[in-house]
């Protein structure tokens, strides 16, 4: 959460201990300091399924070049300018270029197996909140409320649910 300090000689609050600009985005305003509207983003500089503390596994993407031009019969040029076309592996004239990439993730899956899963996947958290609860007691005495909703950002929420 932002902190405010009164800035006297002007007569507005400015935001102290803000993280720095090049790792987080400010979004949103607070009229007061008791709004608590403004919030901030993380910021990365490369694609997030390149970043391990935000996707620890490899790309859960299938992903497809996009191609441009016409991948048979395509007459050779004898202009050396431009796009020329090319020989493939079997000898067929080709100008096709990869112009892009199309990533995506395609999930099949029945209603009813969707419930089941979700419903085990509950049970799984509560029994670990149990045994994370029991595990405290005996260490500190002290009783350790999991609330999920409350953890700070997404990321620690994702962290905690894997």
């Amino acid at each position: 959460m932002p902190e405010y300090k009164l800035d006297e000689r002007l007569n507005v609050y400015r935001e102290i201990n803000a993280p720095p600009e090049s790792t987080y985005l400010g979004l949103g305003w607070d009229e007061n300091p008791e709004s608590k509207r403004r919030h901030y983003r993380r910021y990365y500089t490369q694609e997030l399924e390149n970043v391990v503390e935000v996707m620890p596994k490899p790309s859960p993407f299938t992903s497809f070049n996009i191609m441009r031009g016409q991948s048979r019969g395509a007459k050779q040029k004898w202009w050396p300018f431009g796009a020329a076309a090319k020989q493939d592996d079997s000898g067929e004239v080709t100008n096709e270029q990869v112009v892009g990439k199309f990533k995506g993730i395609v999930t099949v899956q029945s209603e009813e197996d969707q419930k089941k899963y979700m419903q085990e996947k509950l049970q799984l958290v509560e029994s670990l909140k149990e045994k994370l609860d029991e595990l405290s007691k005996k260490r500190t005495g002290k009783e350790l409320i999991l609330d999920l909703d409350k953890l700070d950002t997404s990321e620690g929420r994702g962290k905690v649910e894997l």
